[in-house]
C-alpha cells in the first residue's frame, strides 16, 4: 500500500542517493539497466512517472509525482537480480530502517519501504529542486560564512545520527545536499553502520578488513578497516569537507592552512587541523563540540585582515606607532597650532584615529537570545517589549522559511494557532475567522470565515482541525483550497495528535474518543469516563489523565491500565514517547523512575514529532530531543507573551 504520509522536509535532489560505495564490485553493479520510464509507470500505475532521476550500482531513482497528496516524491528502485542477493537486500533494508529512526530538519526523510509486485525493493524519499554541495563546490561559489552554515548543519544532522547510534561513513560533497531556502540535508545512509552491538541486522554487513566509503574523504581507521569505524570517522570527514569548501582543493600530504590558500579564518585552521587527527582520540569526539568550535568562528577577524599569516606580526608595527602617535596627538595639552611633522613621517589629526577592521558582531536570533551554558544571569529579551511585534515566530534549527506565518499574520491579534509540519493555521478577528498557509503555496494566505464561532483549535502533524459552538468537528487541510469537511459532531473537547489518521478528544457524554480524520471510518469510543486530557503518540498509543491527575493508557478493548506516576497537572507526546508535568511543576518521561533533572519549576510542556518544549513562569524555556544525549538547548522568551506553539519540525510562535 503508498503512504499517504505527506512530507514534512522540503526534501532534496535525490539523484544524489546512489553513489553506494567502493565495495560494490557484483555483477548487477556493472551490467544493470534501470527500468525504463513505461516499465516503471506499469510498477507504481497510481503515480505519475515523471524521469529518471538517476542510477547506481545498488539502484535508480525516479522522480514520481502523487496525485493524490499533489507531491513530488523520489523513488530507489532496486534491481531485480539484487532482490534476489541476500547481501544486497539487506543492504537497502538497512538503508530504509536507518532513513526510518532518524527524523531531523538536516537529513533526508523516507516515506514509506516496500515491494513492488514485479518484486523489486523500493523505498520512497522526499523530493526538493536542489542542488549537492559538489556543484557549489566546482563552481566555486561558496563563502566562508556560506562554508560555516553548512557545517553546522552537518553537525546537527550527525549528531541526531550518532545519539541514535548510525555511523554515516560517507560523509562527501555529493551526499550533502542544499535546497533553494539553504536547507542543508545529509543523504545517502546506504553505507551507514550502527554502533550498538546487535542493531545492524541478521548479516554482518561490515566484513572485518573491508573498505565502505569515499577514499578522499575516508578517515585512515575507516580506510584500514570500515567495520571498526566509529562515529569519529564521520567528524574526519566533515573536516576534509569543509577544507575543500574554504580553498577547493582536498588536503592531500602535507597541507597548507585554510587561511594562507583562502584568506578565510585563522580560528578555521585550528577547527580543520583538530578535525584531521590521524588518531581518533585526537579528534573532535562529538559533532556538537565540532559546531560549537566552526560556529564561534564567525566572531572572529579574518586570516585576510591579519595579511594571512601569524609569522608575519612585524607589519603591525608601523600601524601600532600610528596609533600611539595619534593617541598623543588627540591627549596632549591644548596648543594653538600643530607641530609640523618630520620629513617623511605622515601627520594624522587628533580626530581621525587610525582605521582598524572592526569586528563583526556575534550572530544572533532576531526574535530572542539563548542562554549561556552554564546559565549564569538570564538574559533579556534582545527586543523591547514595547516595540515587539503581536508575534514572534523563531526556530533554532535551519527551516525553510515558507513555514512561517505570512509577515501581515505576525501584525494581527491571535485568538489561537496551531502549527503542523508544513504550514499551519491562526484563528483571528471575530472567532470566526481562520488564515492558513502551506509551504507548497509560499506566496498564498489563504482565509476562511467559518459560520459558527470557532471554539478550540487542534492539530495532526499534517492537518489543521477545529471546533466549532455547535460541537461539530471539522478537517481543514492547509495545502488544499477547498471547504473545511465535517468529521464528527456531538465534541466538547479536542486535543493535539502525534499520529496522521486521529484525533483524541472527549464527546458530549464525557466519554474519551478517538475520531478518525476519514469521514468514511467509525469513531472508536475509548473504555474511559469524563478524562480530563488526552494525547495520541505517533504509534497510536493513546494516554489519558482523569480528574485527579492519574495517567492512564486507553484502548477499546480493555479496562483504562492506570501507569504509577506522580499527579499530574498536564501531558503531550513526542513522537511515541509521553511526558507529563507533575504536579509540583517536575517533567517526568514514561517509562523512567525519576523527574528530569534538566526541567525544574515548569509551568507548561509542549511536544513535537522529536523535540519537548518546557516553559516556567519567568519565560525560561528549554528545548530537548529525547533522542540525543545533549542538553537541552535553553533560551527566553518576552515576558509580555503568554501563548506558546510549537510545530512538529521544531518551529515556534509565541504572542
Amino acid at each position: 500500500m503508498v503512504s499517504t504520509k505527506p512530507s514534512f522536509i522540503a526534501g532534496l535532489d535525490p539523484a544524489q542517493l546512489l553513489a553506494l560505495g567502493a565495495e560494490d564490485s557484483s555483477p548487477v553493479a556493472a551490467e544493470w539497466e534501470p527500468p525504463g520510464l513505461e516499465e516503471v509507470a506499469r510498477l507504481f500505475p497510481a503515480w505519475k512517472v515523471q524521469g529518471l532521476l538517476g542510477r547506481g550500482g545498488m539502484g535508480a531513482v525516479y522522480l514520481m509525482h502523487q496525485p493524490e497528496l499533489d507531491r513530488s516524491v523520489a523513488v530507489k528502485l532496486l534491481p531485480l537480480e539484487a532482490c534476489r542477493e541476500e547481501r544486497q537486500v539487506e543492504r537497502f533494508r538497512r538503508e530504509a530502517r536507518t532513513l526510518a529512526r532518524l527524523h531531523h530538519p538536516n537529513i533526508v526523510a523516507l516515506h514509506e519501504a516496500g515491494v513492488t509486485p514485479a518484486g523489486h525493493f523500493f523505498f520512497v524519499m522526499e523530493y526538493v529542486d536542489g542542488l549537492p554541495l559538489s556543484q557549489l563546490i566546482a563552481a566555486g561559489n561558496v563563502a566562508v560564512s556560506r562554508a560555516i552554515e553548512i557545517v553546522r548543519q552537518v553537525c546537527d544532522a550527525l549528531a541526531v545520527a550518532h545519539a541514535a547510534g548510525v555511523v554515516h561513513r560517507d560523509i562527501k560533497p555529493s551526499n550533502i545536499l542544499i535546497d533553494q531556502h539553504g536547507q542543508v540535508k545529509v543523504a545517502d545512509f546506504g553505507l551507514a553502520r550502527w554502533e550498538q552491538p546487535g542493531t545492524e541486522g541478521a548479516l554482518e554487513l561490515s566484513q572485518t578488513g573491508m573498505f565502505m566509503g569515499t577514499a578522499a574523504y575516508a578517515a585512515p581507521e575507516q580506510a584500514r578497516d570500515a567495520a571498526r569505524a566509529d562515529h569519529r570517522a564521520d567528524l574526519y570527514s566533515l573536516g576534509v569537507l569543509l577544507y575543500e569548501m574554504l580553498t577547493g582543493e582536498l588536503p592531500r600530504g602535507v597541507f597548507q592552512p585554510p587561511s594562507r590558500k583562502s584568506g578565510s579564518y585563522v580560528r578555521l585552521d585550528e577547527v580543520v587541523q583538530r578535525a584531521l587527527q590521524e588518531r581518533p582520540e585526537d579528534r573532535y569526539q562529538a559533532a556538537a563540540d565540532f559546531k560549537k568550535d566552526v560556529t564561534s568562528v564567525q566572531n572572529i577577524a579574518p586570516a585576510a585582515a591579519a595579511s594571512g599569516s601569524r609569522k608575519a606580526w612585524w607589519w603591525a608595527l608601523p600601524i601600532a606607532a600610528l596609533v600611539i602617535l595619534g593617541f598623543w596627538l588627540a591627549n596632549r595639552p591644548p596648543s594653538t597650532s600643530l607641530p609640523t611633522p618630520p620629513s617623511g613621517t605622515v601627520a594624522i589629526a587628533p580626530s581621525t584615529p587610525p582605521e582598524v577592521p572592526p569586528t563583526p558582531p556575534p550572530a544572533i536570533k532576531p526574535e530572542l537570545l539563548k542562554e549561556p551554558s552554564p546559565p549564569p544571569k538570564d538574559p533579556e529579551p534582545i527586543v523591547s517589549p514595547r516595540v515587539q511585534p503581536a508575534v514572534i515566530v523563531w526556530s533554532m534549527e535551519s527551516l525553510s522559511p515558507a513555514l512561517r506565518p505570512h509577515a501581515p499574520l505576525l501584525k494581527e491579534p491571535w485568538k489561537d494557532a496551531v502549527l503542523v509540519r508544513q504550514g499551519g493555521a491562526v484563528l483571528t478577528g471575530d472567532g470566526r475567522s481562520l488564515a492558513y498557509w502551506h509551504e507548497s503555496k509560499p506566496e498564498k494566505l489563504q482565509r476562511l470565515t467559518h459560520e459558527q464561532p470557532i471554539t478550540a483549535l487542534a492539530q495532526t502533524p499534517d492537518a489543521v482541525v477545529f471546533l466549532d459552538a455547535m460541537a461539530k468537528l471539522y478537517l481543514l487541510d492547509p495545502a488544499q483550497e477547498t471547504a473545511p469537511v465535517l468529521v464528527a459532531g456531538t465534541v466538547q473537547k479536542i486535543f493535539p495528535s502525534r499520529s496522521s489518521t486521529s484525533i483524541p478528544g472527549i464527546n458530549q457524554q464525557g466519554e474519551a474518543m478517538l475520531w478518525p480524520l476519514n469521514p468514511a471510518d467509525k469513531p472508536v469510543r475509548l473504555k474511559m469516563s469524563e478524562p480530563r486530557e488526552m494525547t495520541l503518540t505517533s504509534d497510536g498509543s493513546v494516554y489519558a489523565l482523569n480528574a485527579d491527575g492519574t495517567l492512564f493508557r486507553l484502548s477499546p478493548e480493555m479496562e483504562p491500565q492506570e501507569i504509577p506516576m506522580p499527579a499530574a497537572s498536564s501531558l503531550c507526546a513526542v513522537g511515541r514517547d509521553v511526558f507529563v508535568l507533575t504536579q509540583t511543576h517536575r517533567v517526568m518521561q514514561l517509562g523512567k523512575a525519576d523527574p528530569l533533572k534538566e526541567f525544574q519549576d515548569i509551568s507548561e510542556i509542549h511536544g513535537s514529532d522529536s523535540t519537548l518544549l518546557a516553559l516556567d513562569a519567568s519565560g525560561r524555556a528549554a528545548q530537548w530531543n529525547p533522542s540525543q544525549s545533549e542538553a537541552p538547548e535553553r533560551f527566553r522568551i518576552p515576558v509580555d507573551k503568554t501563548h506558546l506553539r510549537l510545530s512538529p519540525v521544531g518551529l515556534m510562535a509565541a504572542w
